[in-house]
């Protein structure tokens, strides 16, 4: 590791904002997702259902990116806490 030239304390930030986008996403694409769904069930517009065939299945996908950036934000604040451990040891 002698050649390590990350910034603990932007990689911790980074893996916050991350985790924080993450629920984010989840959060308004799942409300976004029932108001769409319960507006479909009453209102009989073709354009509305046009979009809810394209948005929903999107919406699955915006799920999984949101856990693979929770998941990535641990991962980050992992070597992050690694990386302060290495850099406190050389000191």
């Amino acid at each position: 590791m002698s050649d390590v030239s990350a910034n603990v304390p932007e990689l911790r930030m980074f893996a916050r904002n991350l985790s924080f986008a993450a629920n984010q996403l989840v959060e308004e694409f799942q409300t976004l997702k029932r108001q769409g769904q319960a507006i479909d069930a009453s209102w009989r517009d073709q354009k509305n259902r046009e979009f809810m065939e394209i948005f929903l299945p999107q919406t699955d996908h915006i799920m999984k990116l949101a856990e693979y950036m929770a998941q990535y934000s641990t991962y980050i604040s992992n070597q992050a806490d690694k990386l302060q451990i290495y850099l406190d040891s050389k000191m």
